[in-house]
């Protein structure tokens, strides 16, 4: 239902946007407070942060930041996200169906050309329907499969590569056909 007020074609009344905004605000408290991070964090270890936020056209979405599980620039890199985003994916589905989509941002450690430390730098972002996560038969479904459901992806050069490296991959083309015939 939070959906369908947050993306219908005429403009939902105050009334409706009041009690769409609250409902979202409660999912980002319960996220927040009531010891749900922890659990959301143990999903895994690779989450640094998350938190309740809006697009550009004041749509509510979760936003769940994944920081690389170690920066190879391709295969490993997706797969550990793709591992992460799956199951963060299918604790929020089962936990906070109201939500209208969950957006993940991929961070990666940089290094100069001469090997020195860079800092952290995002490199892709992608989202995932709400509508789409809660029809998931999570038992029967590979977390690489779940990339073939990725909407609105968004990458950097480092990004790109990695993308590239990744669905030049037998195995990744496999099990994420849709989403490798973009970066092929």
């Amino acid at each position: 239902m939070v959906r369908n007020l947050l993306f219908c074609e005429h403009a939902p009344s105050e009334t409706m946007m009041r009690s769409t905004m609250l409902a979202m605000y409660a999912v980002v408290v319960m996220l927040t407070a009531c010891g749900e991070p922890n659990e959301l964090e143990k999903v895994s270890r690779n989450i640094t942060d998350y938190k309740g936020t809006s697009d550009s056209g004041g749509n509510k979405y979760l936003l769940i930041n994944l920081k690389s599980g170690g920066w190879d620039g391709g295969k490993r890199d997706l797969t550990t996200a793709s591992e992460d985003m799956f199951n963060s994916a299918k604790w929020v589905a089962k936990r906070y169906p109201e939500i209208p989509y969950i957006r993940f941002t991929i961070s990666a450690d940089m290094v100069d050309r001469y090997q020195n430390s860079a800092g952290s730098k995002e490199v892709l972002s992608m989202s995932y329907l709400m509508s789409d996560l809660k029809k998931m038969n999570w038992d029967k479904i590979f977390p690489f499969s779940l990339l073939d459901f990725a909407e609105d992806v968004k990458y950097d050069r480092h990004g790109r590569d990695m993308l590239v490296k990744y669905c030049a991959d037998a195995d990744s083309v496999k099990w994420a056909p849709r989403f490798c015939a973009n970066y092929r």
